[in-house]
């Protein structure tokens, strides 16, 4: 999960942005921290909810409160709920070093980091349970497969093989300068697709890599990283 910094809602001219209306901090989150789900990551181009952190129905005073937004598409804002939360026992991807928290693989499933002590381990767990980033993927033909609206893991797995075949290609390229093109066009994919934790973790021996997916997402908070090797 992509750690982010949501910054200020800056306008135009340069001056905060006084939020009337929790829709108006939308375009505001959009430019921060881009057009990605905070949650399960998907890039979504076009409807892509303002997320109240503790929800306006228990909370009427963060109802337009910057500190209390995040983005979140269908899914995970549906499966958030509306249940009032104790954010203390959960990660969360504007507070916390929530790439660290968690793993990917080939499965599509987000996993929890059992290299983190107990604390981080059991609140990285609450926060895959409370949004359902570990929902296996219906049997592909299966009528729960047709009727599903949920293809957050399935898309995860995707990009897992898209992102295994790109690495391929870098490892095999002949020469500095192809590489460089790779880096500049693998980049510009996932921006256009999402799952940037996906990419992190198939390119982790390669640091030229992660440091342009670090800087290609806006809102990144590159202090939870090291790219120095």
């Amino acid at each position: 999960m992509r750690p982010v910094d949501r910054g200020e809602p800056i306008t135009f001219d340069g001056s905060v942005s006084e939020i009337k209306r929790y829709e108006e901090a939308r375009r505001f989150l959009t430019n921060n921290i881009g057009r990605y789900c905070s949650y399960c990551e998907r890039y979504i181009p076009s409807m892509l909810a303002v997320e109240h952190v503790l929800p306006k129905g228990h909370h009427r005073d963060l109802e337009i409160d910057w500190d209390n937004f995040l983005l979140a598409c269908v899914n995970c804002n549906s499966h958030k709920g509306s249940d009032d939360l104790n954010m203390a026992e959960f990660v969360w991807p504007h507070l916390d070093d929530s790439s660290h928290a968690f793993n990917y693989d080939d499965s599509g499933l987000v996993i929890v980091n059992r290299a983190n002590n107990t604390d981080v381990q059991i609140r990285a767990s609450k926060t895959i349970d409370l949004c359902k980033l570990a929902r296996p993927m219906p049997n592909v033909g299966t009528v729960a497969y047709r009727e599903s609206g949920d293809r957050r893991t399935e898309d995860r797995a995707q990009a897992w093989e898209i992102a295994v075949d790109h690495l391929n290609d870098y490892e095999n390229s002949e020469s500095d300068d192809v590489r460089k093109f790779l880096i500049k066009y693998i980049v510009q994919k996932v921006q256009s697709t999402g799952f940037w934790s996906v990419w992190m973790t198939v390119f982790e021996e390669y640091s030229e890599m992660k440091q342009a997916l670090i800087e290609g997402f806006p809102g990144t908070q590159a202090e939870f990283f090291d790219t120095s090797s």
